[in-house]
Order: structure tokens, then C-alpha cells, then sequence
């Protein structure tokens, strides 16, 4: 998977709402994550799930993520969610 299918990936897990907007590091990042020769996309689609999509549901229903605000999504040694 190249890094803009990884991008793509995630804004269309993450998108249907329209209020995010990935930095190219995070999908690197999930990239380095899931990548394992041997199994193919499956470490890649459990590395979405683990770091982005887990993240994203726990602050949203922790009341972090609000409906209808906008959010940056960068990754320095973790996934960091910024309002705009």
C-alpha cells in the first residue's frame, strides 16, 4: 500500500463525517505499523483499527470530539488530535 492509499484509507474511515484532516506523518506512521510481508493487508487494517479508529471512538465518547468541529490529526510519538 502506498503512502496516499494509506492516506485515502483513513479519510474515508474517518471522513464520512467531514471534519478531519490527516497530516501525511500519520499515514506513514500506519504504514511502519502495519506492514508485515507474511500477511499481507490484515496488520495494515489492525493498525487503523488499534491507532486511529480506537482513539477516535474513545474521544468522541468521552465527550473529547465534538460533532461538526473541525480536527487536525498528527502523529509525533502517537496519534494527536488538534481542534482547528
Amino acid at each position: 500500500m502506498t503512502r496516499e492509499e494509506a492516506i485515502d484509507t483513513l479519510e474515508n474511515i474517518i471522513l464520512s463525517e467531514g471534519i478531519i484532516d490527516f497530516s501525511p506523518d500519520v499515514a506513514e506512521n500506519i504504514v511502519k505499523k502495519g506492514t508485515d510481508s507474511n500477511y499481507g493487508a490484515r496488520p495494515l487494517r489492525r493498525a487503523v483499527t488499534t491507532h486511529i479508529e480506537d482513539v477516535f471512538a474513545e474521544k468522541f465518547l468521552s465527550g473529547e470530539l465534538e460533532k461538526g468541529s473541525h480536527y487536525k490529526v498528527t502523529w509525533s510519538d502517537k496519534l494527536e488530535i488538534l481542534k482547528k
